[in-house]
């Protein structure tokens, strides 16, 4: 998909997932959050500070689908803690949803976001947990692009330390670098435009 920022400032990003889901794992959560990860040294995060406003242009080859979308998008970590914002998007249902535990799921960084979540125990969405799943579902070769510290071109994660919450790698220096580096992009949406070249088209919200 397309992302537009302040500017006009245009870039391919690729969606990650919605926070707190995942395609394989139950994670016990819903939500209408976009996902798109960034580094902090980039030229993207910069401009979210400047102006949080953005349209999405999105187009499904394979369905021959369009979705535009428009609203606010949030980085985390940030300074100024408006992601906390985003957290009236993330909802965990109870009566949907039994608590997910660790063991219950089979990727590292679903283990690790439920465990920071169900650590904390507070009720509401972590977005350090989130980010903490979004960089252990990177390959480790895209990992290794957020840091300059020696890694041999690739990044890999071999386990999670549940007792101080970080991940753990042969290249520790170089993990701990690139993790201070990585950062999520969190897109809430305020209208959808959906186009089929089938001949559907509807606006959401219908007044907008």
């Amino acid at each position: 998909m397309a992302l537009a920022l302040t500017g006009p400032s245009v870039r391919t990003v690729v969606f990650r997932s919605f926070a707190g889901q995942h395609h394989a794992d139950d994670l016990g959560w819903t939500s209408a959050v976009m996902v798109v990860t960034t580094d902090k040294r980039s030229k993207k995060y910069s401009l979210v500070q400047e102006d949080d406003r953005y349209e999405v242009a999105w187009y499904m080859g394979a369905t021959q689908e369009q979705f535009r979308l428009r609203g606010n998008v949030f980085v985390y970590p940030d300074p100024s803690a408006k992601a906390l914002e985003a957290r009236r998007a993330c909802v965990h249902d109870p009566t949907q949803h039994a608590v997910v535990a660790p063991a219950d799921v089979s990727q590292l960084g679903n283990k690790a976001f439920l465990h920071r979540q169900n650590t904390e125990k507070t009720g509401e969405f972590d977005w350090e947990a989130e980010r903490l799943r979004q960089f252990g579902q990177l390959d480790a070769v895209l990992r290794a692009t957020f840091t300059d510290e020696p890694c041999d071109g690739a990044l890999a994660i071999t386990d999670y330390d549940e007792a101080i919450g970080k991940y753990v790698s042969p290249h520790q220096a170089a993990l701990d670098d690139a993790y201070s580096n990585f950062c999520i992009l969190l897109l809430t949406v305020d209208l959808m435009d959906y186009l089929s070249l089938a001949g559907e088209h509807r606006k959401y919200p219908g007044n907008e």
